[in-house]
């Protein structure tokens, strides 16, 4: 590699002696890509004794990016420090090398041993790839400033990846290391300020009390530079003791205090710098907090009268002729009444008090209450008896007590309870239980007979609404017209209705066999019988849906029929024969 020196001379005096010393100032060979996309440094990290690079990435950079204006760091031979480097892209993700060289003689190039700190294989799948170099500053490195060079080469091989290379695509950036030596030891320096109040050293340490501190900074070497500072100030300390009642105001007026105590207040002095001052507080004043209760009215020690509840303040004068501050809290009882009503089934009464009262009346009783308080206690007595007494029960069929027995049968209940004035009372029960017997026989076609005797009777239309029919009001009813009739029986004082009989052969009972149906309304078991006895002549039973569920031919004039398996409902019984077909109804219970 080609190299090019600027010579310059500088003559130092020291201690009598003439030093002639040669600076020689390399020009390095450039380096970089003729692409902006693809691989690039994303960004690059180290830390020196006094400063950080910290460099960024992206977008690309054609050729050789030079930062060493801008971006430098100090580093101590012999140290130990870690370049932390980031290889990623600008766009797509590709294989290739990344390498990093500090120029430690300052020859103008990378080219000497151990200039190359750190190399690192990248791949496009592990594309951004962190890599961290660890080296140490040889003790032999040239003071004063150099380069370092960090190079991402998209594709080639480790080899081929130089200092000096030019590529297409990829990166490479120089930044300034200043190379320093503090073998010697820091230097020493020691000034003596003056200062009213606060003091900023050097480092930005901030000192208030006059004294002796020691302060550290960073020399034009980069090495540290320890000062002494003897610092004095002509702020002034001083105490007082006030004793007041009420509120004490500082002397600088910036603070008022109405409790005893230590406080600090600072005002300037003769020499315009602070004068503090320690107060030692003494407030005469006194304060107490304390509970307590009243009847009706609460005077307080001022004389103050309260009648409610509450918290409030009072003051006094003290001993020492200062305020005496109470905080009260007060709970306010109230002479109070309270009336209490009391029974009793033994004659006499006895109250909390021991008193005996044997009449029915108010009685007034005067207590102290808990809280102390007067308070009247009303009585108000009802002296009462228990009730013995029998009740006469009639009833239809059954009958249910208060107490849940349920009485078919005539008998007698005994029932204890207690009455409305508290008092233990007997009701015993003489119970009469009456039935009547609503049922009904159809005694012939058109005839129909209550079966309860000695009753009232009311036959009513169960077509119309079951209503009473005007003047049917014997045992015995024979319908006019077809329809349902139903019968109303009272007796005892109990009252039934009949179910419902259907009389149906009005109009047709000569038409052409006459026959009787009986009993009807029918428990299943009736008899038919023929006025004449025709040959071919046929029994059918249909219900109301008009199923037939019973036939047989008949050839007697008195015929007994059993339905016994059928339903309770209202049936047709049909007689036909040579002479035609007659048709009535019957009801089965």
């Amino acid at each position: 590699m080609k190299k090019i020196y600027n010579l310059f001379v500088k003559s130092f005096a020291l201690i009598g002696f003439t030093f002639s010393l040669t600076n020689a100032s390399a020009q390095y060979c450039t380096a970089g890509p003729s692409s902006t996309g693809d691989s690039n440094v994303e960004s690059v990290t180290l830390i020196g004794n006094s400063s950080t690079i910290s460099y960024t990435g992206c977008p690309g950079f054609l050729g050789l990016e030079d930062l060493t204006a801008t971006h430098s760091t100090d580093l101590e031979r012999g140290n130990p420090y870690s370049a932390d480097i980031i290889y990623g892209t600008c766009g797509g993700n590709y294989t290739g090398y990344g390498k990093v060289w500090i120029d430690f003689n300052q020859d103008g190039d990378f080219d000497d041993a151990g200039e190359e700190i750190g190399s690192t294989a990248v791949s496009s799948a592990a594309i951004p790839l962190s890599s961290s170099y660890s080296f140490t500053v040889p003790l032999t490195a040239t003071i004063g400033q150099t380069r370092m060079r960090v190079i991402q080469q998209e594709s080639g091989s480790v080899g081929a990846t130089l200092p000096c290379v030019t590529f297409t695509w990829g990166s490479a950036v120089d930044f300034t290391i200043n190379i320093i030596d503090c073998s010697a030891g820091p230097s020493y320096s020691t000034i003596s300020p003056m200062s009213c109040g606060y003091y900023t050293a050097p480092s930005g340490a901030v000192f208030h009390d006059a004294g002796t501190y020691s302060d550290t900074i960073v020399n034009h070497l980069g090495c540290d530079s320890v000062i002494t500072i003897n610092l004095s100030t002509t702020n002034t300390f001083s105490t007082i003791n006030p004793v007041v009642c009420g509120t004490y105001v500082t002397p600088s007026g910036n603070n008022s205090y109405g409790v005893s105590g230590v406080y600090s207040d600072t005002i300037p002095n003769a020499a315009g710098c602070d004068s503090v001052i320690t107060i030692n507080l003494t407030n005469n004043n006194s304060v107490n907090v304390f509970s307590t209760s009243a009847c009706n009215v609460y005077t307080s020690p001022s004389g103050i009268q309260h009648t409610q509840s509450g918290t409030f303040n009072d003051t006094i004068t003290n001993a020492v002729g200062c305020d005496s501050i109470m905080t009260i809290t007060l709970t306010m009882f109230y002479n109070n009444s309270v009336t209490i009503f009391v029974s009793s089934c033994g004659g006499s009464y006895t109250s909390n008090a021991g008193n005996v009262y044997t009449a029915t009346g108010v009685y007034i009783e005067n207590f102290t209450s808990v809280n102390g308080c007067d308070s009247i206690l009303y009585v108000d007595l009802m002296v009462a008896e228990s009730v013995n007494q029998s009740i006469v029960v009639e009833a239809c069929d059954e009958w249910t007590a208060p107490d849940g027995t349920l009485f078919t049968a005539n008998g007698t209940h005994i029932e204890s309870f207690t009455n409305v004035t508290g008092c233990d009372s007997v009701n015993t029960y003489l119970v009469s239980i009456n039935t009547v017997n609503e049922t009904v026989t159809l005694v012939s076609a058109l005839t129909i007979e209550a079966n309860e005797t000695g009753a009232s009777y009311q036959w009513i239309d169960c077509n119309n609404g079951n209503a009473a029919i005007s003047g049917e009001t014997g045992q015995t009813f024979v319908a006019s017209v077809n329809g349902d009739y139903a019968c109303e029986v009272t007796k005892d004082n109990c009252t039934k209705v009949s179910k419902c009989v259907r009389i149906g052969s009005l109009g047709v009972e000569n038409e052409s066999t006459p026959f009787s149906i009986y009993p009807n309304p029918s428990i299943g078991v009736f008899n038919i019988e023929l006025n004449e006895v025709t040959e071919n002549t046929v029994l059918n039973v249909t219900n109301a849906a008009g199923q037939v569920v019973f036939t047989r031919n008949i050839n007697e004039s008195k015929t007994t029929i059993s339905l016994e398996n059928v339903k309770a409902g209202i049936y047709f019984i049909q007689i036909k024969n040579d002479n035609g077909t007659t048709v009535k109804s019957l009801v089965i219970q």
